[in-house]
């Protein structure tokens, strides 16, 4: 472990995604801004006291995320532009991929909050040896320490990509003809990335996606209004009152959640778990052969 959950394996691997990249001519413009950040991680190899004394930043962090998503979309022998201005104000989306239609594609990473890191402490000592623990409770004082916290915390940094408060909708136009996607880096859900797919299902669509045999797991926060305990509505939920989850129901087809393990090529497309938006999808079908020309999709 280096700091802030980097680990070694997400360094080199990330590194080596950077390395693949250097003869794609569409990734120069990607590399260019992360190239401080990289070199960093490379010094950091030789000299890991001096990374210690200079570490990435959560946001510095986010863009290793899209160096090795690059390398997944140079991998399935895909171009895309980095950066791409769609018309929203002055606002840019990640990657437009280019497929027909395009794909426009908008990455978050979900980093350790601020109260999961005092949830975090030294779990009493087992046999001589000691343990990392953490204690996320429903019954937490801060109630932002709890899973439930931790899971609303998540949809309000989705709901930052596609709304700002006072400025409205960002990034993504109004849908005409392309594919909008937000693509979620979850490795810092839970701190390390403990979330899995039950959490994806309520995240996106409420509890009433989250299947028969794990409606156990649902979620319930106290509505601030009512004072009442309820489950956490999906940010694809009619009635969610997030105020970014309106334009996430006009502007946004999927979202799609990723938990690194290993890192290496080939794990964003084996890994994650899509979520389709009910209101520009009509059947779940149509979802499915939207995702079919996906080259990130792993169909079996």
């Amino acid at each position: 472990m280096w700091a802030d959950s980097i680990t070694t394996e997400e360094v080199e691997q990330t590194l080596r995604a950077a390395d693949q990249l250097s003869g794609v001519p569409w990734a120069g413009p990607l590399l260019g801004r992360t190239k401080p950040i990289l070199d960093r991680l490379r010094l950091g190899l030789a000299n890991r006291e001096s990374y210690r004394s200079n570490p990435l930043k959560p946001p510095e962090m986010s863009l290793l995320f899209e160096v090795r998503f690059a390398r997944a979309l140079s991998d399935s022998k895909i171009t895309a532009e980095y950066e791409h201005g769609a018309g929203v104000g002055n606002t840019t989306i990640d990657f437009r991929v280019n497929l027909d239609p395009p794909w426009l594609v908008e990455l978050v990473s979900l980093h350790e909050s601020e109260a999961f890191r005092k949830a975090t402490g030294r779990a009493s000592p087992l046999e001589g040896v000691v343990v990392e623990g953490f204690v996320l409770s429903t019954n937490a004082e801060d109630p932002r320490q709890s899973e439930e916290g931790e899971m609303l915390k998540a949809q309000e940094r989705i709901g930052n990509k596609v709304f700002e408060q006072g400025r409205g909708p960002i990034k993504f136009p109004a849908p005409n003809g392309a594919i909008h996607m937000l693509m979620v880096d979850a490795r810092g859900y839970l701190g390390t990335g403990h979330g899995d797919n039950t959490d994806w299902r309520q995240i996106a669509y409420g509890p009433r996606g989250v299947i028969r045999e794990e409606q156990h797991f649902i979620k319930f926060w106290t509505n601030p209004k009512t004072r009442q305990r309820e489950p956490i509505m999906g940010l694809f939920e009619p009635g969610c009152p997030l105020p970014a989850s309106r334009i996430a129901q006009e502007r946004l087809h999927i979202i799609g959640f990723i938990s690194e393990g290993s890192y290496e090529a080939g794990e964003i497309k084996e890994q994650t778990f899509y979520c389709y938006n009910p209101a520009l999808f009509g059947e779940e079908q149509d979802a499915r052969t939207a995702l079919s020309h996906w080259p990130l999709w792993r169909t079996a």
